[in-house]
């Protein structure tokens, strides 16, 4: 009787270092140098090779599962890892994006885009990619660091997009201007997740010379315009200059008038933002003023200060009136949107009313800090799913403000502790980094009144908030010219 024997066959692991079109058509590659045999020898072009591939999860979280079907979508064959980082931005960094508000770029322009336009598609699988790290990091990267597999892999998606805009910068399609501006969005983004913020902002000039250089702008998509002016709004706290294009919106322009109530959140929506778009670099011309500087222009800083706070005390009593219509009916979603708005309100107050102060605000202002955090406290436990990236007005100035500036210990470690519990970023500002700016902060004032440190935080994370900064300190060169740093006075307290 004769027994079958079966051929053993070893088991080998399968390479992950083919070129792309082999790993498309789901072929061994013979990976040889420049273009693989398979490919040259069929007469296919060979797509070279990826610089970087993602490690596999063992355990990979359910929003960030990867999507079976993107290349059903797509005009072209994407790879594995290119699935993974475009599933990651469709699922969780644009839904991010529009958490607080809805946003018409990112819910449907920025997705149909990047279905359709390699360039966007690459950037926004550049983003998926940072955004994930930095996720997994607590949103505290300090630099790119090509050890990592995500980065290497956001490099050469960031590529591609470069490379596919440049081939096109010839081109009269009408749609290549928002081609190029949403790009510089998804690149400012992924610098801002990864501290490189002077990469950021030269992209954002890059966006801004687009702006301008167009013939006709009333063409550009709103929200695109909108975001760029808020962006450009928060410039001056990091030492940026002058604005390239968006004319500096007056008080009183019938574009704000405050005359006309709340009808819906857009509304609401527009007019916090709008007189945010002008407290915000009032309040960096401030900060960045020396002592003598402030006194000098002190009566004219006052009057405008007050016309912003007194309009502020009106978009108050205007919202009050909407919320109280507005909230029986209202989705989860716009509860959160307006919720955010109000949170804002008191925090514009604290920042206008100690903007002109020097050092830590008078036992006259405790009741405005009390109030600023009762109403944080509050949305963080209506809202406990929150988003870790924005490109809005959110909630880490005020917090900023009451970290360094309120009267008292106790009420700087609840603002501490709610940078640090809800790591984020929104703009160009990092909560991490605003938590080490008051802790740096608090220690120097601690040193210059003769007392000794005092315990803030758990010990683990204070060490890796301390790591942080200084990394930070090392890969931002121009961070001493921050409105926030240079109003604290950490550098000057804490330089030998």
């Amino acid at each position: 009787m004769e027994v079958a024997v079966k051929s053993s066959r070893k088991s080998t692991r399968r390479s992950r270092n083919g070129c792309r079109t082999c790993r498309a058509r789901h072929i061994k590659c013979d990976e040889a140098p420049g273009a693989c045999k398979n490919c040259t020898s069929t007469k296919r072009q060979c797509d070279g090779y990826d610089i970087g591939r993602l490690q596999g999860k063992k355990k990979r979280k359910p929003s960030v599962a990867a999507l079976q079907d993107v290349g059903i979508h797509l005009g072209w064959v994407a790879t594995s890892d290119e699935q993974r980082c475009f599933s990651f931005f469709m699922n969780c960094s644009v839904p991010d994006l529009t958490d607080f508000f809805n946003a018409p770029l990112w819910q449907k322009q920025a997705l149909q885009m990047s279905l359709g336009d390699r360039a966007v598609y690459h950037a926004a699988n550049m983003l998926g990619a940072l955004h994930e790290d930095s996720n997994d990091n607590n949103m505290r990267l300090s630099g790119e660091n090509l050890r990592r597999s995500q980065h290497r892999v956001a490099l050469e998606q960031a590529s591609r997009s470069f490379a596919h805009l440049h081939r096109r910068k010839a081109s009269r399609d009408p749609q290549f201007q928002e081609v190029v501006l949403l790009c510089c969005l998804l690149f400012i983004m992924g610098d801002m997740v990864l501290g490189r913020y002077d990469h950021a902002f030269n992209h954002l000039r890059s966006g801004l010379r687009v702006l301008k250089e167009a013939k006709q702008k009333q063409k550009i998509n709103k929200c695109l315009l909108e975001t760029y002016a808020r962006l450009e709004a928060l410039a001056p706290h990091f030492g940026t200059g002058q604005p390239l294009l968006f004319p500096r919106i007056e008080l009183g322009s019938p574009e704000l008038d405050l005359s006309i109530p709340f009808k819906t959140p857009a509304d609401v929506h527009k007019y916090v933002c709008g007189y945010s778009n002008i407290a915000v670099p009032f309040l960096a011309k401030c900060w960045s003023l020396s002592p003598a500087q402030r006194a000098a222009d002190y009566f004219e800083l006052a009057r405008e200060r007050d016309v912003l706070i007194a309009s502020f005390r009106r978009i108050e009593l205007m919202l009050d009136d909407f919320y109280r219509d507005f909230e029986p009916g209202a989705t989860y979603q716009e509860r959160k949107a307006v919720e955010v708005l109000r949170l804002q309100i008191p925090g514009q107050y604290i920042s206008l009313e100690t903007c002109l102060i020097e050092g830590a605000a008078p036992e006259s202002l405790l009741p405005s800090f009390t109030r600023q955090m009762a109403a944080h406290d509050r949305f963080m436990a209506m809202f406990p799913e929150r988003p870790t990236i924005s490109l809005g007005h959110g909630v880490i100035p005020s917090l900023g403000v009451v970290v360094t500036r309120a009267p008292t210990y106790s009420i700087r470690l609840r603002a501490l502790h709610a940078l640090a519990s809800w790591p984020h970023c929104e703009g160009f500002l990092n909560s991490n980094v605003v938590a080490c700016v008051g802790i740096e902060c608090l220690k120097a004032e601690l040193l210059r009144n003769g007392h000794m440190e005092i315990p803030v935080l758990n010990e683990n994370e204070r060490e890796e908030l301390t790591k942080f900064w200084s990394e930070t300190m090392k890969s931002v060169p121009q961070l001493e010219s921050w409105s926030p740093v240079r109003s604290a006075q950490i550098l000057q307290a804490t330089s030998p």
